[in-house]
Protein backbone atom coordinates (compact mmCIF):
# COMPACT_ATOMS: atom_id res chain seq x y z
CA UNK A 1 0.00 0.00 0.00
CA UNK A 2 1.15 3.41 -0.99
CA UNK A 3 1.93 6.11 1.32
CA UNK A 4 -1.09 8.48 2.80
CA UNK A 5 -1.40 11.38 0.50
CA UNK A 6 -3.21 14.07 2.46
CA UNK A 7 -5.16 17.22 0.85
CA UNK A 8 -2.86 19.46 -0.15
CA UNK A 9 -4.68 22.05 1.69
CA UNK A 10 -2.94 21.30 4.68
CA UNK A 11 0.21 23.02 3.45
CA UNK A 12 -1.00 24.43 0.41
CA UNK A 13 2.44 26.48 0.05
CA UNK A 14 4.68 23.07 -0.33
CA UNK A 15 1.88 21.89 -3.17
CA UNK A 16 3.22 22.23 -7.15
CA UNK A 17 0.38 24.68 -8.23
CA UNK A 18 -0.57 26.56 -5.12
CA UNK A 19 -3.01 28.88 -7.14
CA UNK A 20 -4.96 25.67 -8.27
CA UNK A 21 -6.17 25.46 -4.53
CA UNK A 22 -6.98 29.38 -4.94
CA UNK A 23 -9.19 28.14 -7.91
CA UNK A 24 -10.55 25.68 -5.88
CA UNK A 25 -11.16 27.15 -2.79
CA UNK A 26 -13.47 30.12 -4.51
CA UNK A 27 -15.09 27.90 -7.04
CA UNK A 28 -16.36 25.59 -4.46
CA UNK A 29 -17.16 28.61 -1.53
CA UNK A 30 -19.59 30.15 -4.37
CA UNK A 31 -21.59 26.99 -4.89
CA UNK A 32 -25.50 27.23 -3.33
CA UNK A 33 -24.93 25.38 -0.50
CA UNK A 34 -21.70 27.00 0.82
CA UNK A 35 -23.41 30.51 -0.20
CA UNK A 36 -26.24 29.40 2.50
CA UNK A 37 -23.80 27.67 4.90
CA UNK A 38 -21.95 31.65 4.52
CA UNK A 39 -25.08 33.50 5.05
CA UNK A 40 -26.27 31.34 7.83
CA UNK A 41 -22.80 31.80 9.84
CA UNK A 42 -23.14 35.41 9.82
CA UNK A 43 -26.56 35.51 10.77
CA UNK A 44 -25.34 33.23 13.92
CA UNK A 45 -22.68 35.40 14.68
CA UNK A 46 -24.84 38.25 15.07
CA UNK A 47 -22.17 40.98 14.07
CA UNK A 48 -22.53 44.92 14.90
CA UNK A 49 -20.81 48.00 13.96
CA UNK A 50 -17.78 47.52 15.89
CA UNK A 51 -17.27 44.39 16.78
CA UNK A 52 -13.39 43.10 16.47
CA UNK A 53 -14.04 39.57 14.41
CA UNK A 54 -11.65 36.55 14.01
CA UNK A 55 -11.70 34.45 10.57
CA UNK A 56 -9.66 31.32 10.87
CA UNK A 57 -8.40 30.01 7.83
CA UNK A 58 -9.32 32.75 5.96
CA UNK A 59 -8.32 31.85 2.38
CA UNK A 60 -8.89 34.40 -0.26
CA UNK A 61 -10.64 36.66 2.45
CA UNK A 62 -14.05 36.45 0.96
CA UNK A 63 -15.75 35.93 4.07
CA UNK A 64 -13.46 38.80 6.04
CA UNK A 65 -14.52 41.29 3.47
CA UNK A 66 -18.35 40.48 4.37
CA UNK A 67 -17.96 41.04 7.73
CA UNK A 68 -15.94 44.23 7.10
CA UNK A 69 -19.10 45.52 6.11
CA UNK A 70 -21.32 44.58 8.75
CA UNK A 71 -18.53 45.65 11.57
CA UNK A 72 -18.01 49.11 9.71
CA UNK A 73 -14.87 51.77 10.51
CA UNK A 74 -15.19 51.37 13.74
CA UNK A 75 -15.00 47.61 14.39
CA UNK A 76 -11.82 45.48 12.85
CA UNK A 77 -12.62 42.12 10.97
CA UNK A 78 -8.89 39.71 11.01
CA UNK A 79 -8.03 37.29 8.94
CA UNK A 80 -5.58 34.04 9.55
CA UNK A 81 -3.97 31.60 7.23
CA UNK A 82 -1.20 29.20 7.26
CA UNK A 83 -0.82 29.97 3.28
CA UNK A 84 1.20 33.04 2.25
CA UNK A 85 -0.81 32.45 -1.58
CA UNK A 86 -3.73 32.53 0.18
CA UNK A 87 -3.21 35.53 2.26
CA UNK A 88 -1.33 37.51 -0.79
CA UNK A 89 -5.00 37.01 -2.83
CA UNK A 90 -6.50 38.30 0.45
CA UNK A 91 -5.04 41.23 0.42
CA UNK A 92 -4.95 41.63 -3.44
CA UNK A 93 -8.75 41.59 -2.92
CA UNK A 94 -8.89 43.69 0.06
CA UNK A 95 -7.47 46.34 -1.38
CA UNK A 96 -10.40 46.81 -3.59
CA UNK A 97 -13.17 47.18 -1.02
CA UNK A 98 -13.69 50.00 1.22
CA UNK A 99 -13.79 48.09 4.85
CA UNK A 100 -9.94 46.73 4.78
CA UNK A 101 -9.36 43.50 7.41
CA UNK A 102 -5.97 42.50 8.07
CA UNK A 103 -4.38 39.07 7.55
CA UNK A 104 -1.62 37.21 9.21
CA UNK A 105 -0.29 33.84 8.65
CA UNK A 106 -0.98 32.16 12.11
CA UNK A 107 -1.34 28.98 12.91
CA UNK A 108 -4.57 28.04 13.71
CA UNK A 109 -3.52 25.76 16.47
CA UNK A 110 -0.96 28.22 18.24
CA UNK A 111 -3.07 31.74 17.95
CA UNK A 112 -0.61 34.68 18.61
CA UNK A 113 -3.34 37.03 19.89
CA UNK A 114 -4.18 37.58 23.61
CA UNK A 115 -6.61 36.35 25.65
CA UNK A 116 -10.63 37.34 25.22
CA UNK A 117 -9.73 40.00 22.09
CA UNK A 118 -12.35 38.88 19.98
CA UNK A 119 -16.58 39.60 19.90
CA UNK A 120 -16.83 36.85 17.41
CA UNK A 121 -15.17 34.18 15.93
CA UNK A 122 -15.58 31.82 12.84
CA UNK A 123 -14.19 28.80 11.31
CA UNK A 124 -15.30 27.44 7.83
CA UNK A 125 -13.48 24.02 6.60
CA UNK A 126 -10.28 24.31 8.01
CA UNK A 127 -10.42 21.79 10.93
CA UNK A 128 -10.47 18.79 8.46
CA UNK A 129 -7.08 19.70 7.16
CA UNK A 130 -5.88 19.87 11.07
CA UNK A 131 -4.12 17.00 13.10
CA UNK A 132 -5.47 18.24 16.15
CA UNK A 133 -8.42 20.52 15.10
CA UNK A 134 -9.30 20.70 19.11
CA UNK A 135 -6.56 22.85 19.50
CA UNK A 136 -7.48 25.28 17.20
CA UNK A 137 -11.13 24.84 19.03
CA UNK A 138 -9.58 25.52 22.10
CA UNK A 139 -7.89 28.64 20.76
CA UNK A 140 -10.61 30.01 19.30
CA UNK A 141 -12.44 30.06 22.76
CA UNK A 142 -9.41 31.16 24.32
CA UNK A 143 -9.08 34.64 22.24
CA UNK A 144 -12.93 34.96 22.44
CA UNK A 145 -14.35 37.45 24.80
CA UNK A 146 -17.53 36.59 27.01
CA UNK A 147 -20.32 36.51 25.91
CA UNK A 148 -18.44 36.01 22.38
CA UNK A 149 -20.51 34.28 19.36
CA UNK A 150 -18.83 31.37 17.67
CA UNK A 151 -19.34 29.55 14.29
CA UNK A 152 -17.79 26.34 12.91
CA UNK A 153 -18.55 24.71 9.63
CA UNK A 154 -17.31 21.38 8.73
CA UNK A 155 -17.90 18.45 6.59
CA UNK A 156 -17.73 14.90 7.41
CA UNK A 157 -15.92 12.78 5.46
CA UNK A 158 -16.46 9.71 7.22
CA UNK A 159 -20.39 9.82 7.37
CA UNK A 160 -20.62 10.40 3.92
CA UNK A 161 -22.84 8.15 1.49
CA UNK A 162 -22.78 7.08 -2.05
CA UNK A 163 -26.02 4.95 -3.15
CA UNK A 164 -25.44 2.97 -6.41
CA UNK A 165 -22.50 0.70 -6.41
CA UNK A 166 -21.54 -2.28 -4.82
CA UNK A 167 -21.38 -1.90 -1.12
CA UNK A 168 -18.62 -3.46 0.18
CA UNK A 169 -16.31 -1.53 -2.65
CA UNK A 170 -18.14 1.85 -1.40
CA UNK A 171 -17.16 1.39 2.37
CA UNK A 172 -13.52 1.06 1.40
CA UNK A 173 -13.54 4.14 -1.17
CA UNK A 174 -15.25 6.32 1.40
CA UNK A 175 -13.16 5.19 4.39
CA UNK A 176 -10.22 5.82 1.99
CA UNK A 177 -11.37 9.13 1.09
CA UNK A 178 -11.71 10.11 4.47
CA UNK A 179 -8.25 9.11 5.46
CA UNK A 180 -7.32 11.64 2.97
CA UNK A 181 -7.78 14.24 5.40
CA UNK A 182 -5.92 14.47 8.52
CA UNK A 183 -9.21 14.83 10.43
CA UNK A 184 -11.83 14.14 7.89
CA UNK A 185 -14.51 13.36 10.61
CA UNK A 186 -14.01 16.40 12.64
CA UNK A 187 -17.98 17.39 11.01
CA UNK A 188 -19.90 15.24 13.68
CA UNK A 189 -17.39 16.23 16.49
CA UNK A 190 -16.87 20.21 16.60
CA UNK A 191 -20.16 20.38 18.36
CA UNK A 192 -18.59 18.04 21.47
CA UNK A 193 -16.07 19.25 21.24
CA UNK A 194 -16.92 22.88 21.50
CA UNK A 195 -19.58 21.73 24.49
CA UNK A 196 -16.78 19.79 26.28
CA UNK A 197 -14.60 23.73 26.42
CA UNK A 198 -17.69 25.24 27.59
CA UNK A 199 -19.85 27.09 24.39
CA UNK A 200 -23.12 27.86 25.91
CA UNK A 201 -26.52 27.64 23.80
CA UNK A 202 -24.32 25.37 21.27
CA UNK A 203 -26.98 24.11 18.65
CA UNK A 204 -25.85 22.22 15.61
CA UNK A 205 -27.13 22.33 11.77
CA UNK A 206 -27.00 19.77 9.30
CA UNK A 207 -26.51 20.64 6.00
CA UNK A 208 -27.12 18.09 2.86
CA UNK A 209 -24.71 18.41 -0.04
CA UNK A 210 -26.25 15.75 -2.41
CA UNK A 211 -25.82 15.33 -5.80
CA UNK A 212 -28.60 13.02 -7.66
CA UNK A 213 -27.89 13.26 -11.06
CA UNK A 214 -24.39 11.29 -12.81
CA UNK A 215 -22.93 13.69 -15.27
CA UNK A 216 -20.09 12.41 -17.21
CA UNK A 217 -18.26 15.11 -15.52
CA UNK A 218 -19.49 14.40 -11.97
CA UNK A 219 -18.55 10.57 -13.08
CA UNK A 220 -14.98 11.66 -13.58
CA UNK A 221 -14.60 13.61 -10.82
CA UNK A 222 -15.74 9.85 -8.38
CA UNK A 223 -12.87 8.37 -10.50
CA UNK A 224 -10.50 11.48 -9.56
CA UNK A 225 -11.22 11.45 -5.80
CA UNK A 226 -12.29 8.07 -5.01
CA UNK A 227 -11.14 5.77 -7.68
CA UNK A 228 -7.86 7.07 -8.93
CA UNK A 229 -6.14 7.17 -5.26
CA UNK A 230 -7.29 4.06 -3.70
CA UNK A 231 -6.40 2.19 -6.91
CA UNK A 232 -2.71 3.61 -6.39
CA UNK A 233 -2.42 2.40 -2.88
CA UNK A 234 -3.98 -0.48 -3.44
CA UNK A 235 -7.14 -0.15 -1.77
CA UNK A 236 -9.39 -1.70 -4.85
CA UNK A 237 -8.21 -3.01 -7.89
CA UNK A 238 -8.50 -1.89 -11.24
CA UNK A 239 -11.41 -3.76 -11.91
CA UNK A 240 -13.43 -2.99 -9.18
CA UNK A 241 -12.70 0.51 -9.04
CA UNK A 242 -14.47 0.20 -13.01
CA UNK A 243 -17.41 -1.75 -12.22
CA UNK A 244 -18.11 0.45 -9.52
CA UNK A 245 -18.40 3.46 -11.45
CA UNK A 246 -20.27 1.39 -14.13
CA UNK A 247 -22.83 0.20 -11.55
CA UNK A 248 -23.32 3.87 -10.20
CA UNK A 249 -24.03 5.37 -13.92
CA UNK A 250 -26.50 2.08 -13.89
CA UNK A 251 -28.36 3.12 -10.76
CA UNK A 252 -28.05 6.59 -12.30
CA UNK A 253 -30.20 5.82 -15.27
CA UNK A 254 -32.74 3.62 -12.88
CA UNK A 255 -33.02 7.15 -10.79
CA UNK A 256 -31.01 5.11 -7.75
CA UNK A 257 -27.35 7.38 -7.45
CA UNK A 258 -26.98 9.78 -5.05
CA UNK A 259 -23.94 11.02 -3.64
CA UNK A 260 -24.19 12.73 -0.16
CA UNK A 261 -21.81 15.07 2.20
CA UNK A 262 -23.23 15.85 5.76
CA UNK A 263 -21.86 18.84 6.61
CA UNK A 264 -22.41 20.34 10.56
CA UNK A 265 -22.41 24.12 11.63
CA UNK A 266 -22.13 24.12 15.26
CA UNK A 267 -22.46 27.35 17.14
CA UNK A 268 -22.45 29.11 20.11
CA UNK A 269 -21.55 31.87 22.98
CA UNK A 270 -18.46 31.38 24.96
CA UNK A 271 -18.56 31.63 28.57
Amino acid sequence: MGARVYSGFGDLDRTEDPVAYVRKLESTGARPIWQAIKNRMLALLQLRPGDRVLDVGCGIGTDTLAMAELVGETGQVVGIDRSQVMLREARVRAARSPGIPTYFQVDAEELCFAHQSFDACRCERVLQHLPRPECAIAEMLRVARPGARIAVAEPDYGAVTIRGGDPETTRRLIAFRCSHFRSGKIGREVSRTLSRLGLRDCRVTVFRDEQTKLFDWYLESLRKIYVAPARSAGVVGQEDGERWLSDLRRAADLGQFAHTTPIFLASGRNP
